[in-house]
């Protein structure tokens, strides 16, 4: 096994994990947090990556309904993540962007709202289920894992937790780089494994799932984007939002108190605003 990062053959056991996955374990709604395949750390970079081959087949069959029903909390996070990192003018980014390119696009909720703003935006989504909901929506969202777009087609690329859930992510994200425009920018948020609320959970942390193969901080992201021709360009924070309902629930997988008890009905229908600080949203300039 190489690392994915870094290349170096040098990887040793990290921690024992499930020996297998369906479609089923990799629901983007699975709450079955500190459970995954078996990992292993790159002696050389630090990286963690699980022993796995391409997932592309499970990701086509791949169904979540729930993921459909929690839309209007989405919206809130897609939109604070546009308001973010959105090419304008006055960013310095990438200021005469109108061409967008979604990756992992889902439901095309993302491509829906950055249209709204006036940008020529297209997704693309390896998920048959949550593809085919987007084209019912009128939206141009592909059914596909592998890019097939004209080099220099895009000002910019958004890859919204998308590299954690790839096995071998370098040969894929050099095919989005030949979409890119020079001078372009894909923007990527991954969860932050060296991050203090991760090394303070430790196996029980939230983004320890089925689905995340490969588990990233900023130095071990940098090189991989490196590697395939970006120079970092600027942090910016993160911030997601739930229902509390939502955040009732999950919260209750760490709190036992919590278990038997149901969300208050006056908090039902708010929506909160959270930021950890264990997401990493970089924005990265093709050179």
């Amino acid at each position: 096994m190489k690392c994915w990062v870094c290349d170096s053959n040098s990887m040793s056991f990290y921690r024992e994990g499930q020996s297998s996955i369906s479609e089923d374990d990799l629901l983007i709604t699975d709450s079955r947090y500190g459970m995954t395949l078996p990992l292993f750390k790159c002696l050389q970079c630090g990286f963690l990556q699980c022993d796995t081959e391409k997932l592309d087949d499970l990701y086509e069959r791949l169904e979540d309904k729930v993921y459909i029903e929690s839309s209007e909390q989405r919206e809130k996070q897609f939109n604070y993540l546009l308001n973010k990192t959105l090419p304008h003018e006055n960013n310095g980014i990438c200021p005469n962007a109108y061409n967008i390119l979604d990756v992992g696009a889902g439901t095309g909720l993302f491509v829906k709202l950055a249209m709204e703003r006036g940008f020529e935006v297209s997704g693309i989504e390896p998920s048959s289920y949550l593809a085919n909901y987007a084209i019912s929506q009128g939206l141009p969202v592909t059914n596909s894992a592998i890019p097939d777009y004209a080099a220099d087609s895009f000002d910019a690329i958004y890859m919204t937790d998308v590299l954690e859930h790839v096995a071998n992510p370098l040969p894929l994200l050099l095919e989005y780089t030949k979409t890119l425009k020079n001078g372009g920018v894909l923007f990527v948020t991954v969860p932050n494994v060296s991050s203090a609320i991760a090394r303070l959970m430790r196996k029980n942390w939230w983004h320890y799932r089925l689905a995340h193969v490969g588990y990233y901080n900023k130095k071990t992201l940098n090189h991989l984007f490196e590697r395939a021709g970006f120079a970092l360009n600027r942090y910016h924070p993160v911030r997601w939002y739930f229902k509390a309902e939502y955040a009732f629930e999950r919260a209750a997988k760490y709190l036992p108190f919590l278990r038997e008890k149901d969300c208050p009905k006056v908090l039902t229908d708010l929506f909160i605003p959270i930021s950890f600080g264990d997401s990493i949203l970089a924005a990265y300039k093709k050179q």
